[in-house]
């Protein structure tokens, strides 16, 4: 651990100064714990580096991979937990080894990483990171890796600000974000998720993060990316075929179709999507394209396995060169197509 100052904010940050910290008994919040928000995951090495990468909860022998940010295939904490257990009967070592909470519908997820050191059998906290645990005053828990802190609170976020600077490891989410769970209990802290004071944790945002880039100056230190997602939109492509698509394109559409069954069903089966009698209400056409829209931001923007980003252009050009994209609406109004973009990318 080393000292680091966000330059966005002039905050120091002081590892050297620490507090002790420790684990308490396995807890579950329990306004969480029947809530469908639960998914599972698998710790898989992909290209270098360890993913915790999501799968779908209720599919414990055959293990597909899943949109973890996708409410429709959450299950309950018991739900989920059960399949991780039965996968490692089936599988093994090679089974799933968790399960992962989706941060949704007002809850939101603060992640400090490498802010936990364990000396002698004890864990140490940077004091930094204590006193926000201390003043958000929520459930708060050890990481899987044991070197960070997961912080749970029903907060309001500022949308103008970013959710992540890598340079000293904070993240802040309130959608589009799954966080594994560990249920490792800080002792000290609540066992339950509380409300925030108002405008507290929106204020660490200010304090920890950047601002939205703004078009005069797109790229900044703690920025989620170096892409950038303002400035003027392209020609609007209209019908992509696949074979069009760049191949960083045709990565994103590949990654989809293989591990999310239902992006695979909105971008190649559009007759069944739009009839489908339960997902997506029933098949309405507008919340198809948003569900599919949604899917590959998450694996242009989120997905570990994917090392790059496409800009708001390649995003469109993928969502046009899909089954669900034929079709009058779509073809002909490049204002509805781009507006739908826009408001998933907002998010991010």
């Amino acid at each position: 651990m080393s000292a680091t100052t966000n330059s966005a904010s002039g905050v120091a940050v002081e590892p050297e100064k620490t507090q002790e910290i420790a684990e308490g008994a396995f807890t579950v919040p329990p306004s969480i714990k029947t809530d469908e928000r639960w998914i599972c995951f698998r710790i898989e090495e992909r290209q270098d580096k360890t993913a915790k990468v999501p799968y779908n909860p209720s599919t414990p022998t055959q293990m597909y991979r899943c949109d973890p940010t996708d409410p429709e295939v959450a299950v309950t904490f018991d739900g989920a937990m059960d399949t991780v257990d039965r996968s490692r009967m089936v599988h093994g070592d090679d089974g799933l080894d968790g399960v992962g909470l989706q941060i949704r519908d007002g809850l939101v997820g603060v992640d400090l990483d490498d802010c936990v050191e364990q000396i002698d059998g004890e864990y140490r906290i940077d004091d930094w990171a204590y006193e926000l645990i201390d003043a958000i005053d929520s459930f708060t828990e050890i990481s899987p890796s044991s070197t960070g802190i997961h912080i749970l609170v029903e907060a309001e976020l500022d949308p103008s600000y970013k959710n992540k600077c890598d340079e000293i490891g904070v993240e802040i989410y309130d959608s589009n974000r799954f966080f594994t769970f560990t249920g490792r209990h800080v002792s000290g802290t609540p066992t339950s998720i509380e409300s925030e004071v108002p405008g507290l944790v929106a204020a660490y945002q200010h304090t920890y993060l950047e601002e939205m880039d703004v078009p005069e100056d797109t790229t900044t230190h703690c920025a989620n990316s170096d892409v950038q997602r303002s400035g003027e939109w392209g020609t609007f492509p209209g019908t992509v075929d696949y074979d069009e698509l760049t191949d960083q394109e045709q990565q994103i559409v590949d990654a989809g179709c293989k591990y999310d069954d239902d992006f695979e069903l909105l971008y190649n089966d559009a007759e069944s999507a739009w009839n489908h009698p339960t997902k997506w209400a029933g098949g309405d056409k507008s919340r198809c394209d948003m569900s599919l829209i949604s899917k590959i931001c998450y694996w242009n923007f989120e997905a570990d396995m994917i090392e790059f980003e496409l800009d708001r252009t390649g995003i469109e050009r993928v969502f046009m060169s899909g089954a669900i994209a034929n079709r009058v609406k779509t073809q002909s109004r490049p204002d509805y197509v781009r507006y739908s973009i826009e408001k998933k990318l907002s998010e991010y």
